[in-house]
């Protein structure tokens, strides 16, 4: 199919025809290959080059927060998180910087007037988890002890209340 002249150096027979949208205009070129190459050899290497290495089995893949789409890219950038899962996809990630920042990754919240009521809450649930590791590891004894301790905190937790 011959497609005329190239329209950019007029001499040689066109073989290309490059189609683009301008401002809603469509505008068409028919170019040689020579004037082809000058034009868009470059950057049709260079995309060559980048879908190479984004095709390349070596990649890195970055993660992605399912439920919102947030990647982990987008946390280092803004330093905002899209949802509460990404809490758990990004968690790996998150766990040194968070120690780094404020020295631990355990929340312990705001301490108020009611300090000896959030420490016994703590210690509740401290011997809550131990409670539950002994009863899986089939140490009855130990359980029981722990239970009982339990209780205790309990008590005197309502009797703090009470006051």
């Amino acid at each position: 199919m011959y497609l005329g002249v190239c329209q950019r150096c007029k001499i040689k027979e066109a073989t290309h025809i490059t189609k683009q949208t301008v401002n809603g205009m469509s505008l068409e070129s028919r170019l040689c290959d020579e004037c082809y190459l000058e034009l868009y050899g470059q950057i049709e290497s260079e995309f060559a080059a980048w879908s190479g290495l984004l095709n390349s089995p070596n990649k890195i893949k970055e993660k992605v927060c399912p439920s919102c789409g947030t990647r982990f890219s987008d946390y280092e950038r803004t330093a905002l998180l899209g949802c509460a899962s990404c809490y758990d996809v990004f968690k790996e990630e998150l766990l040194p910087r968070i120690y780094k920042i404020q020295g631990g990754v355990e929340h312990v919240g705001k301490v108020g007037k009611n300090y000896s009521e959030h420490d016994l809450t703590r210690k509740i649930n401290n011997l809550q988890q131990q409670l539950e590791e002994a009863v899986r590891l089939r140490n009855y004894t130990q359980a029981g002890a722990i239970n009982r301790l339990i209780i205790q905190l309990n008590k005197q937790l309502k009797g703090d209340k009470d006051d």
